[in-house]
């Protein structure tokens, strides 16, 4: 008696294992699909195809270039722009005064002159990260959205400038040499 039994509940045990890894491989089809199709057919090739995003102004960005500068979320407020860079911009210019209190230009200079020498694809991610609020301000500083890569680049794009402008005597001089050792446009002076 006692070894029908054990029989029987060696067979159920058996059976019960079978059934569980049947239930596996159905799960397996379910779930893990994709790993039975041409890599040219799945999601993940898809995803990479579509990574790329056209934005209103007809400039395509690449995710993949973004996430390598940027985060989705603004980063603490410190001081990035160090007053030497100021300092420098008003004394090219001539300019007297308080560099904290700045002129729009200073704002168009620096996105020239800085956040271009990024890919192309950052400063528009940034902008649709950062837009104007209702008084036509921006909420948080553009740099709050790098990541720790993007604020180094940063960070040495500022101190090259920087260092530029301390060699220089004029804005235009200035502008003129910049443009030509980092491949930047630049507006020549009408005669």
């Amino acid at each position: 008696m006692k070894d029908s039994k054990k029989q029987k509940i060696t067979k159920q045990h058996i059976s019960e294992q079978q059934r569980i890894k049947e239930a596996e491989e159905r799960q397996n089809l379910i779930f893990k699909a994709d790993s039975f199709l041409p890599s040219i057919g799945t999601d993940k090739y898809l995803d990479e195809k579509l990574e790329k995003i056209e934005l209103r102004s007809g400039k395509v960005i690449s995710l993949r270039e973004v996430t390598d500068f940027l985060t989705q979320s603004p980063q603490d407020y410190y001081v990035m722009f160090i007053p030497e860079f100021y300092k420098q911009i008003f004394r090219l210019n001539g300019w007297k005064g308080d560099i904290t209190q700045r002129p729009h230009v200073v704002a168009v200079w620096t996105l020239e002159l800085i956040y271009s020498r990024f890919p192309k694809s950052i400063l528009p991610a940034i902008q649709i990260l950062n837009p104007f609020t209702d008084f036509g301000i921006r909420m948080f500083k553009h740099f709050q959205f790098l990541n720790a890569d993007g604020k180094i680049m940063l960070a040495g794009f500022i101190n090259d400038a920087i260092k530029l402008m301390s060699a220089c005597d004029t804005w235009y001089e200035f502008r003129l040499k910049y443009g030509k050792q980092y491949n930047l446009p630049v507006q020549l002076k009408m005669l």
